[in-house]
């Protein structure tokens, strides 16, 4: 029997170590983007093709936040034991733009 190999990839844009106001003015600001949050401090929006996200740029630079507080979050879980991920060229332009950094996550996971 031939088995499929399992492969999700996300990518988000990652804040963290965000005061409390600096994270109300995101939410508030930024109010039509999707966000996750499980701790206050870090507040995650998934990145999508075609979306403007001229509104992220200028809460950043209105806010002078350092590029060490937020960065590009790629994420990888398979089924297979290595792999990889190119970034979009859209989220390259996103991270030229806010000289963000680049995180990458990997998980393998087995059926049982």
């Amino acid at each position: 029997m031939v088995q499929t190999a399992f492969r999700e990839e996300d990518l988000s844009f990652r804040f963290r170590r965000l005061t409390p106001d600096v994270a109300r003015r995101l939410r508030r600001r930024l109010s039509g983007f999707e966000m996750e949050s499980r701790r206050p401090d870090v507040i995650s929006m998934p990145l999508r093709e075609g979306t403007d996200y001229r509104a992220l740029l200028e809460f950043i630079d209105s806010e002078r936040l350092d590029p060490n507080t937020y960065s590009v979050w790629a994420s990888i879980v398979t089924s297979s034991d290595h792999g990889g991920i190119s970034l979009p060229s859209f989220v390259l332009k996103i991270v030229r733009e806010t000289r963000a950094g680049v995180d990458f996550s990997f998980v393998a996971c087995t059926d049982g």
